[in-house]
């Protein structure tokens, strides 16, 4: 098994919590991005990674998309995701 870092636990956790603010579970987040639920459990419950493509559909999904942001940057998190969605 691969090792899980903390930046994908953060991002496991974000994924879950919008996932669980949109009201959708793992089964129907998946098939709003045409994909197995295998890699949400996978990843939400911190056994392991998923692919880069993989969480870009799950976003997607959500109505959300990847910010990249200066390591060090003094931003507020949330407020980045929030300004994030679509």
């Amino acid at each position: 098994m691969k090792r899980v870092t903390d930046s994908q636990t953060a991002l496991s956790r974000n994924l879950r919590k919008a996932r669980q603010e949109a009201g959708l579970t793992q089964d129907q987040l998946a098939d709003l991005a045409s994909i197995s639920n295998r890699p949400i459990y996978v990843f939400e419950s911190g056994k392991g990674s998923i692919r880069l493509d993989t969480y870009l559909k799950l976003l997607d999904a959500l109505g959300l998309e990847l910010s990249v942001v200066p390591r060090g940057a003094k931003t507020d998190r949330l407020a980045v995701a929030q300004a994030a969605r679509l």
